[in-house]
């Protein structure tokens, strides 16, 4: 006759004979070395992606401030007799401030720029904000119809009269705001100063998807009609030259390399 088995008694719990024990798992150092590098590569995929995303979100927000920048235009020309504000002081961020009221929005959220003076919400003030944006000279209109003596005095900031905006004959092709280079003080884009800083002073690469501005990517700009859009880098002056008003300026366009 069997023995009872203790372990299998009322009221106990029954065991195995034997207890089957799991191997422990482990990773070897190659393993490890093997995820890491594809943690590794992954990352590469992913960060650029949320890199590009961010400066969308940058270039959005700036065509957002260019567009409540072609409104105060608008504006301003409705209380100007339809003339453009003159390229003299006050300059066009003075002028046009009681239309934008707000001196952040002269400011590209992609862009390192700084206040140059005190700050404050009076027109007096807000030329010293920091500055993005860079509006058309209106040149050429100049060039073409000033006798010699009103043109010397244009081309010293002094020529007190603005452009009538019934001169520009393409508005949805014509340029009033681009960005500038952060570190550029100019407030005009002026095609016959220098080389032209329409070249020289305009950024045409801002929001570049490769993370470096001027090398490529494109700019934001704001039209004579008041729509604002993004134009790839060189486009703004090639294969028309859109600051220009008048037709033999317009197709002196200008090759830019990244």
């Amino acid at each position: 006759m069997r023995e009872p088995n203790p372990r299998s008694a009322p009221g106990r719990t029954a065991f195995p004979d034997s207890a089957v024990t799991a191997p422990a798992v482990a990773f070897t150092l190659i393993e490890l070395l093997v995820v890491i590098a594809i943690i590794g590569i992954l990352a590469a995929m992913v960060l650029p992606s949320l890199g590009s995303a961010k400066e969308y979100g940058r270039r959005i927000g700036c065509l957002n401030n260019h567009k409540q920048l072609g409104l105060s235009v608008i504006l301003y020309l409705d209380d100007s007799e339809g003339l453009y504000p003159p390229r003299v002081k006050p300059t066009w961020v003075e002028r046009l401030y009681p239309f934008y009221q707000t001196t952040k929005l002269l400011k590209c959220p992609s862009d390192l720029v700084y206040p140059t003076g005190p700050e404050g919400l009076t027109p007096e003030l807000s030329v010293n904000a920091a500055r993005s944006y860079i509006i058309n000279g209106w040149d050429d209109y100049f060039k073409t119809t000033l006798k010699p003596d009103d043109w010397a005095l244009f081309l010293d900031h002094k020529y007190p009269i603005g452009m009538p905006e019934t001169y520009v004959k393409y508005p949805s092709d014509t340029l009033m705001f681009g960005e500038k280079l952060a570190e550029s003080h100019h407030f005009n884009v002026d095609i016959y100063q220098g080389l032209g800083n329409d070249i020289t002073e305009v950024d045409h690469g801002k929001h570049s998807s490769r993370g470096r501005q001027g090398t490529g990517g494109g700019s934001n700009y704001t039209f004579t009609d008041g729509h604002a859009a993004y134009i790839p880098y060189g486009r703004s002056i090639n294969p028309v030259n859109m600051w220009a008003v008048t037709s033999t300026w317009r197709t002196n366009a200008v090759i830019l390399g990244p």
